[in-house]
C-alpha cells in the first residue's frame, strides 16, 4: 500500500431529518481517490454559479443491490459519477443516470442541499419517478402498483428467458423505453433465477397495450 484515504463521513440533515453520508470519490490512478464535484449549472440550476461537492447515503447501494444483484457495481457508479447524465426535477430534486456497461439500469436521487448535494436512494429504471415509469403510464396505464405487482421493479424479471423471447413483451418493453433491459448479458447475473411468469406478464400488459 503505497498511501490511503478514507472518504469524509458526515451527518447531513434532509427534509428535517438526519442523515449519514459518505464523500463520493473515484479511482484516480496513481493520483488515489479523487472527490466528486459537480456544476450547479450542469445539473440544471442554471441560476447557480457555485459547484457542490456530492455525498452519498448508504440506501443508494442497499437498493441498487437489492434491485439490480451484481459484485462490482463500484465501477459502473464510479463511471456514472465521473460523466454524469441529468434530468432536474421540481424544487432542489433531480435524477443522474446510473449505467450498467452500456445500458441504463436506472437513477440516482439527488438534491441540493445549502453547500453540497445529497444521492439519496436508487430507482431501478421503471419504478415511480422516472421518465420511463412515466412511459408505461402513458401508453399502459402501468402505476407503482402494477410495476410492483408484476415484479418489474427490479432486473429479475427482463432477464427471464420466457420474457426475453416473447416478440409481445418485447415490443411493448421496446415502446416505453426498457427493451434494452431483454438484451442485458445474463452471464454477469447468475445469482438471478428465472422467475418464469412470461405468459401472466403477457396477459396483464397486453391487456393494457394498444398495438
Amino acid at each position: 500500500m503505497i498511501h490511503k484515504k478514507i472518504p469524509e463521513r458526515l451527518k447531513l440533515t434532509v427534509d428535517g431529518v438526519p442523515r449519514s453520508a459518505v464523500r463520493c470519490c473515484v479511482p484516480g490512478g496513481t493520483e488515489g481517490l479523487n472527490e466528486i464535484t459537480w456544476k450547479a449549472r450542469d445539473i440544471g440550476f442554471l441560476d447557480d454559479p457555485r459547484e457542490y461537492p456530492v455525498y452519498m447515503q448508504s440506501h443508494v447501494l442497499e437498493q441498487l443491490e437489492r434491485r439490480v444483484p451484481y459484485k462490482h457495481h463500484i465501477y459502473n457508479l464510479a463511471f456514472s459519477l465521473m460523466k454524469p447524465k441529468f434530468h432536474p426535477l421540481s424544487d432542489d430534486r433531480f435524477l443522474v443516470e446510473l449505467w450498467h456497461f452500456a445500458d441504463k439500469i436506472g437513477y440516482l436521487v439527488g438534491v441540493r442541499l445549502n453547500d453540497c448535494v445529497l444521492l439519496k436512494t436508487f430507482l431501478f429504471l421503471t419504478m415511480q419517478g422516472t421518465p420511463e415509469s412515466d412511459l408505461l403510464y402513458r401508453k399502459l396505464r402501468l402505476c407503482r402498483r402494477d410495476i410492483e405487482y408484476m415484479q418489474l421493479d427490479g432486473l429479475a424479471a427482463f432477464l427471464d428467458n420466457d420474457v426475453r423471447q416473447d416478440p409481445v413483451l418485447t415490443k411493448i418493453f421496446d415502446e416505453c423505453g426498457c427493451g434494452h433491459l431483454l438484451r442485458i448479458a445474463a452471464k454477469n447475473f447468475s445469482d438471478l433465477s428465472p422467475v418464469g411468469h412470461a405468459e401472466t406478464l403477457r396477459k396483464y400488459l397486453g391487456s393494457f397495450h394498444k398495438s
